[in-house]
């Protein structure tokens, strides 16, 4: 994969050129696929896509996140925006699913591997929000990092510690508080994603 093209109209596309670098949305001939759907396959080394620098965007925005962790790093930084700025991810299997944009915030259960995940994150200063799977979010702060770039599958910096083993297979962000359609969003991701069986919130 080259390029993950950006569906808002803002072409906001997030490329890789460098073909030892991009991840795979096919292997040996073969559709690669996550929960029987098209994903595009991260090798926890080397690949990532980023976009190019936009308009900056303040708090608050709203992130859904679909990913399925083959492997476990010390850092999987899914989705990172600037340096670090506001990410989207796991802190290995001693650690858990969080969200970053100056202050951690965490969901309070571990990652695990071959399991997938929804996330939602709200980033919004003290109430920021954090939930998996369609569960009730924990709120509390992530930090009030404004953000300009997306990187998918590292860190900006492509540290060895953030590189994702998986798949992800899709991103979407609101830049605004969508915590009131939370369950509507997530359940039109889910129904199509299969990912998991029940919405409780």
């Amino acid at each position: 994969v080259a390029q993950w093209y950006d569906q808002s109209g803002n072409n906001r596309h997030a490329t890789q050129t460098a073909t030892g670098s991009q991840p795979l949305i096919v292997s040996s001939g073969s559709l690669v696929t996550s929960n029987g759907k098209p994903s595009v396959k991260f090798n926890g080394t080397s690949t990532n896509l980023k976009t190019n620098t936009f308009s900056v965007v303040s708090q608050p925005f709203t992130t859904f996140t679909h990913v399925n962790y083959q492997n476990l790093v010390p850092f999987n930084f899914t989705i990172t925006h600037g340096d670090e700025k506001a990410v989207i991810g796991a802190i290995n299997s001693s650690g858990g699913h969080l969200i970053r944009a100056g202050a951690h915030l965490y969901y309070g259960s571990l990652a695990v591997t071959n399991t997938p995940y929804l996330y939602y994150g709200l980033f919004s200063g003290s109430n920021s929000q954090i939930a998996i799977n369609g569960n009730t979010a924990v709120t509390g702060s992530a930090g009030t990092d404004q953000i300009s770039t997306i990187t998918i599958g590292s860190d900006t910096d492509n540290e060895a510690s953030t590189f994702i083993d998986g798949f992800v297979s899709e991103h979407i962000e609101y830049y605004a508080d969508q915590s009131s359609n939370k369950r509507l969003i997530e359940n039109n991701i889910n129904n199509y994603y299969s990912i998991y069986t029940s919405s409780a919130a």
